[in-house]
């Protein structure tokens, strides 16, 4: 009986890790970003949802705003972000960059720099230098909105550096927007930024050159091809196609 427990710590002490739940050191970056791009859709998608029923594109239940919003209602699209898109992509950087994995790390900065861009946008001044520290502080405080904009275009050029990289592994993950597209990422990138510097034009005057060099540079999103849409598969959009076909 000795020997045979023995025998058997030896062979269990290997499974203590359960695969189930790896750690972030030994997980994978393929993985990693699906779950990003997963998230990232439903953060966009109740922010586009909330945008499009206050400004009466879509319907809202109301007739005034206390009735129709209370803070609980946002609890999805906050947790989704910051649970979701920048714990997992931070994750994933770190662990993309040793790999050599930048498409997949250019990505994931991407899609970071845009749901910070949302959370700005929608709430103002949020958690961001101190967030996503887990148990290290529960409590982080809130950056002014004008700090987390610098900090979002600086990680875009983060993306378009990690982007023009080579060298790497020839990817074979899952790209639900751009099929692994470098160049696609990057004009996106661009865009983005050109986002931003239009959003703050009008108190900001140093952005204005920035715009003009922008376009200038011509690598901005100009037709449908290059539209940043979340891919779900080829299937659903053939039986869409179908079902419109049907009905006219």
């Amino acid at each position: 009986m000795i020997t045979g427990i023995s025998s058997c710590k030896k062979t269990f002490d290997k499974l203590i890790t359960n695969p189930n739940f790896p750690s972030p050191s030994t997980a994978d970056v393929d993985l990693y970003l699906n779950e990003i791009q997963l998230d990232f859709n439903n953060v966009w998608t109740s922010a586009a949802d909330y945008g499009g029923q206050l400004s009466r594109q879509q319907h809202w239940t109301g007739p005034f705003y206390r009735n129709g919003y209370t803070p609980a209602t946002f609890d999805y699209q906050w947790t989704t972000a910051y649970a979701g898109v920048l714990t997992n992509a931070n994750a994933l950087i770190a662990l993309a960059g040793p790999q050599k994995k930048y498409l997949q790390s250019g990505i994931a900065r991407i899609l970071k720099a845009y749901t910070l861009s949302i959370l700005v946008d929608n709430f103002g001044d949020v958690p961001y230098s101190e967030a996503t520290l887990g148990a290290e502080n529960t409590v982080p405080k809130v950056d002014g909105g004008a700090s987390i904009y610098a900090s979002i275009l600086t990680m875009l050029d983060s993306a378009v550096i990690d982007l023009a990289k080579t060298g790497g592994p020839a990817f074979t993950g899952s790209d639900l927007f751009y099929g692994g597209s470098n160049k696609d990422w990057t004009t996106l990138a661009k865009t983005l930024k050109f986002k931003l510097y239009m959003q703050t034009r009008l108190v900001d005057n140093t952005v204005l050159p920035k715009i003009q060099a922008l376009l200038t540079e011509n690598d901005l999103i100009k037709t449908p091809a290059q539209d940043f849409v979340f891919k779900y598969g080829k299937q659903l959009y053939l039986g869409h196609f179908i079902y419109c076909t049907l009905l006219f």
